[in-house]
């Protein structure tokens, strides 16, 4: 199964504030084996678009957050939560890892059952393998490319296209953590856990 890192960028308190909800404005898909970016967009139906074309195992960094929007979706499109993926062989099902104290660790979803080649997205909190923050994961692991900087109360409606400026800050934030990844991997450094390996 193809591994990449992926982002979202949300909308703060300035569309709170005008609307009464947030919501995802830009996503990026990136591989971790070769760091090409292979799937972005401007908003979450676009994102749901792509994962549903093929079986991806995702990591996204502080899953807790990305991972509300992610929630959030799956029940407006009717998916249904499920104990257990190998206990049916429903469309549009899912199913969670999070504990009481809502620390999230994965999340499994299957688009399409098929008896031979279901479509399944794993999504996999990278935070749990590098527990910095991405700026801080460049850092520590001498990559050349570093943290951006966008205006995070900028006002974004619906439909905001997203300026070359903040697509470089989403560029760096996932090929950080992608090259972070990689470089575990390339030390054997492969479980779910740090604390694991």
């Amino acid at each position: 199964m193809l591994e990449v890192v992926a982002d979202f960028e949300t909308t703060g308190q300035a569309n709170y504030n005008k609307y009464g909800y947030v919501h995802v404005w830009q996503w990026q898909v990136r591989r971790i084996d070769n760091y090409k970016i292979i799937g972005q967009g401007a908003n979450i139906d676009s994102f749901f678009d792509f994962i549903q074309k093929q079986s991806l195992k995702i990591y996204f960094h502080n899953l807790k957050f990305d991972g509300m929007f992610i929630l959030s979706e799956l029940f407006k499109r009717g998916y249904k939560h499920v104990p257990s993926l190998k206990d049916t062989q429903e469309n549009k099902v899912f199913e969670t890892l999070i504990t009481d104290l809502e620390v999230f660790y994965c999340i499994k979803i299957r688009h399409v059952y098929h008896s031979k080649k279901p479509v399944i997205t794993h999504i996999w909190d990278s935070f749990k393998k590098l527990p910095l923050s991405v700026a801080k994961i460049g850092k520590a692991f001498g990559l050349e490319c570093a943290k951006g900087q966008i205006d995070y109360d900028k006002f974004r409606e619906v439909g905001y296209e997203p300026t070359p400026a903040e697509w470089e800050y989403i560029n760096n934030d996932t090929l950080i953590v992608a090259q972070a990844l990689h470089k575990q991997k390339e030390k054997g450094l492969d479980k779910m856990t740090i604390g694991a390996d």
